[in-house]
């Protein structure tokens, strides 16, 4: 074990001897762990600043990390205290399948149990965006977790958060151009380094093979006092490719759904039969795509005029457990409102929307 160890240091000590001569100096350059999805996290890689333990990561507190990207607005991480400094950072690498200039950060600041333990615990009002070219050398990786070196772009930027019980949308305003020159101009001069030292790329044995990526670092500069604790809470964050609602938790199975008289829609429970999700006798619906025991459906809907002719007919994202329409809360999570509306199912359970810009959408 202690050959294997020492043997894993020697390795990181040359890739970061690579990367300080290729891409900068000392100060330049940062370097992080990022977790890698797991069935604690299968969302994307990140790490944050309070976890000790890679191996159990979940087990850290009462209210882990892990639990930003759980998909329940009901669970949270707690980032620290509103009334002292030390509060964690936190990581995350950004989507390589939505294109850079699109991407939104969607956040639920706040504890959303309830609204009741909401405002009873601190929440972010401010929060700092750094971003980061990420540098993943080939091989640098444990069982659990993906090592990156980090050289930070000029850009920083500041969010202020509204004090509400709700997922807030964060364009992030990418600039497509900058940041393809800037890893450009970096992995040239990786490549100019290799040109001009292979003596000591031989005898050194420095990999030079590598991915990179985008990771964003996220800090919270000001907070919302909670009117009973000091705790800084953070429920869930995604971004387009993600759809997460706030619901009750009165029911997560439906075993059946249909239509009565043609403008009713109700839903059958294991503990409740025909349960009403929504009606509009002005119209006629009809269910287009629904997975049985999910809670979403696409339903086709025709709105007629005063005299029974048809005016309008549109297609809607119907989330059955808030018993509501949610297309335009849906175009302004992800940016997207797909035509010819489908619902899939994976191996994993998740229940996925298809996008017109080319990557699934996974609804919670």
């Amino acid at each position: 074990m202690y050959t294997k160890l020492k043997l894993y240091l020697v390795t990181l000590f040359l890739l970061f001897l690579n990367v300080q001569l290729v891409f900068g100096q000392n100060k330049s350059i940062e370097n992080v762990f990022l977790l890698d999805k797991n069935d604690y996290n299968s969302y994307v890689e990140f790490f944050s600043s309070d976890i000790k333990d890679f191996f159990h990561s979940e087990n850290e507190s009462k209210y882990p990390s892990t639990q930003l990207f759980d998909g329940f607005i009901n669970t949270c991480w707690i980032a620290g205290s509103s009334k002292q400094q030390n509060r964690s950072e936190l990581w995350i690498k950004l989507p390589s399948d939505i294109p850079l200039e699109q991407l939104k950060l969607n956040i639920f600041g706040g504890y959303g149990k309830s609204k009741a333990l909401f405002v009873a615990n601190s929440r972010p009002q401010k929060i700092k965006v750094a971003t980061y070219l990420a540098i993943h050398p080939k091989g640098a990786s444990t069982e659990v977790a993906n090592f990156y070196f980090l050289k930070k772009l000029p850009i920083d930027r500041y969010f202020t958060l509204k004090d509400v019980f709700a997922v807030q949308s964060i364009p992030l305003h990418f600039n497509k151009n900058s940041l393809l020159n800037y890893k450009s101009l970096n992995l040239k001069k990786h490549d100019r380094f290799l040109k001009d030292n292979k003596t000591i790329v031989s005898l050194l044995n420095i990999p030079v093979n590598f991915m990179t990526s985008y990771v964003v670092k996220i800090e919270i500069e000001t907070v919302y006092q909670g009117n009973k604790y000091d705790d800084i809470c953070i429920s869930e964050l995604f971004f387009n490719d993600r759809f997460v609602v706030t619901y009750p938790n009165k029911y997560y199975q439906i075993n059946k759904l249909y239509i009565k008289d043609g403008h009713t829609l109700l839903a059958d429970y294991p503990d409740k039969k025909a349960v009403e999700i929504y009606q509009n006798k002005d119209a006629v619906i009809t269910i287009i795509d629904w997975i049985k025991n999910s809670n979403w459906a696409i339903l086709h809907y025709v709105l007629n005029d005063e005299v029974g002719s048809r005016v309008e007919e549109n297609e809607f994202l119907f989330d059955l457990r808030n018993k509501k329409i949610v297309n335009d809360i849906f175009k302004k999570f992800t940016g997207v409102f797909p035509a010819d509306l489908i619902l899939k199912k994976n191996e994993k359970g998740n229940i996925l929307l298809n996008s017109d810009q080319g990557f699934k959408i996974i609804l919670k």
